[in-house]
């Protein structure tokens, strides 16, 4: 995400169930959704959702995203069609992350 404001790309970041002490550094908003309506609407207001999960098996957020109908970049995921449902980048791979969201 630095990269991506260093390069003069404006937007609101925002991380559901946040997790990860590296976040500690970015300037986001947290996001916690207590329902199913309430994790639908938060996808259905995103315009990208970027999942980097680095564990197998599978992964709901990505799948959220799509059916919610916003942009899915995701690290490599057992199911769907490449760059037909989502946008692949590779694990703990920030540039992929920027790369994605610039195409």
């Amino acid at each position: 995400m630095k990269m991506l404001r260093e390069q003069g790309v404006e937007f609101e970041l925002l991380i559901a169930y946040d997790f990860c002490k590296e976040t500690a550094e970015l300037n986001y908003s947290s996001v916690k959704p207590k329902s199913e309506i309430e994790l639908a609407a938060f996808y259905s207001s995103c315009d990208i959702v970027v999942s980097t999960v680095w564990e197998k098996g599978f992964a709901y957020p990505p799948l959220e995203t799509m059916a919610c109908g916003a942009i899915s970049i995701a690290t490599p995921i057992d199911y769907g069609k490449e760059w037909h449902d989502h946008i692949p980048i590779p694990v703990n791979n920030p540039a992929a992350i920027k790369d994605a969201v610039l195409w």
